[in-house]
């Protein structure tokens, strides 16, 4: 059942989230925090400008270690499509500024393809779950799901595997595709895909 909005965004923190922003501003160099910042609120302003312009609002936003995620009230097919691709659409947008800001340019470009994997709870899961939807019966529509999410972590398994032993690049390859087919499994059995409410990452 979907969420019925108050009055008032409900914004929730999550303190884990906090500390590990803290962290990476002690570690990690200022002007790439600022620009996986910059373009973090890129994306996010425009899922809210979508579902701003399909006439719904966003009841909750929560910021936490899987980033920012908001929550509206139930959609259409098509709106919730347009919504879900809307943030992945406007990171991409910031490529177009590569030349002066080529920091802001590759964070949005990595974190907007990562969110186009069809994986839910990532917006091309999504978009691909209200496509779907639109075209098959309700069952159809998540056997499709389920299966581009088998397949997506099945690829990015081999994609690691293939620049360990072939590349010959190390470990870090398989390291890095086992840690994202672990977070994508997390994330989606956290928050998966389903009808009513209408979430996006």
């Amino acid at each position: 059942m979907g969420q019925i909005c108050r009055n008032r965004i409900q914004i929730q923190l999550d303190a884990f989230a906090l500390v590990l922003l803290a962290a990476g501003l002690l570690i990690l160099p200022l002007p790439w925090i600022g620009a996986a910042f910059l373009a973090g609120a890129v994306h996010e302003l425009s899922h809210w400008a979508a579902v701003c312009l399909c006439g719904g609002r966003i009841c909750r936003l929560r910021v936490g270690v899987r980033g920012a995620v908001m929550d509206a009230p139930p959609m259409t097919e098509g709106k919730k499509l347009l919504c879900a691709l809307a943030g992945p659409i406007g990171g991409l947008c910031l490529l177009l500024i590569g030349r002066h800001m080529p920091r802001t340019a590759l964070c949005a470009a990595i974190q907007s393809t990562y969110n186009l994997l069809p994986v839910c709870p990532l917006d091309g899961g999504r978009a691909l779950e209200s496509l779907a939807s639109r075209l098959f019966p309700q069952r159809i529509a998540h056997s499709i799901c389920r299966f581009a999410a088998a397949a997506t972590c099945v690829f990015i398994l081999l994609l690691g595997a293939y620049t360990t032993f072939v590349w010959r690049v190390g470990i870090l390859g398989l390291l890095i595709a086992i840690t994202a087919v672990a977070r994508i499994r997390g994330n989606s059995r956290k928050t998966p895909c389903k009808v009513g409410q209408f979430t996006i990452q």
